[in-house]
């Protein structure tokens, strides 16, 4: 949105130039505005994949701290299949848990050759 005092410059330009009324601008000028921000707010909405990386990502957090233990890419990945949830790769699953881990939820363990998670602050459930 634009300030008042450049709306009020755009105005009286138009009535110098005498090409429109003082009301017709402003309906005009507000017509415009309105476009311009819902264009923008377009712009600026989520993808559906945004959607459904979230939706996901809290389903998988809900899981893992209903059913505790360790997360491994390969147990998250079956967990996804028992739900429906098909075509996601390994490399989404890794991006799925880490994703949640930095949003502080999971713990991450390292050991030689092998990754997983455990809930954060939650008993293990196995």
């Amino acid at each position: 949105m634009r300030p008042a005092d450049q709306t009020e410059y755009i105005v009286q330009c138009i009535r110098d130039a005498g090409s429109m009324y003082e009301d017709d601008a402003r309906a005009f000028l507000a017509e415009h505005d309105a476009h311009v921000l819902a264009e923008a707010l377009a712009q600026d909405a989520p993808s559906p994949e945004f959607n459904a990386a979230v939706a996901r990502r809290a389903q998988l957090l809900a899981e893992i701290t209903a059913r505790g233990g360790e997360w491994t890419t390969r147990r998250t990945h079956n967990l996804y299949k028992s739900l429906g949830i098909t075509g996601v790769f390994r490399s989404t699953v890794r991006e799925d848990l880490a994703a949640v881990h930095r949003a502080g939820h999971l713990v991450q363990h390292d050991e030689p050759g092998r990754r997983f998670y455990t809930a954060r602050g939650g008993a293990d459930r196995g």
